[in-house]
């Protein structure tokens, strides 16, 4: 059940092991291991539609204010 609720809302990032890398508190899978890219997969729309946005508030910054994004 817990690797199955990873898989559909991501994981849920825990403590770091001793080489720095972030362990999932749920499934205790390890990101240095397991490739955490096929984890969230109900989430990612939001987060694609998050960046795109972010893109079009700089662009639009850059072009009409002059102003730099960062």
């Amino acid at each position: 059940m817990k690797n199955i609720i990873c898989y559909l809302f991501g994981h849920k990032i825990g403590e770091l092991n001793d080489s720095g890398y972030p362990i999932c508190e749920r499934c205790g899978s390890h990101s240095y291991y397991d490739y955490w890219g096929k984890s969230g997969y109900l989430l990612k729309p939001y987060h694609y539609l998050h960046w795109k946005w972010d893109l079009l508030v700089s662009w639009y910054n850059l072009k009409f204010n002059n102003k730099l994004p960062f």
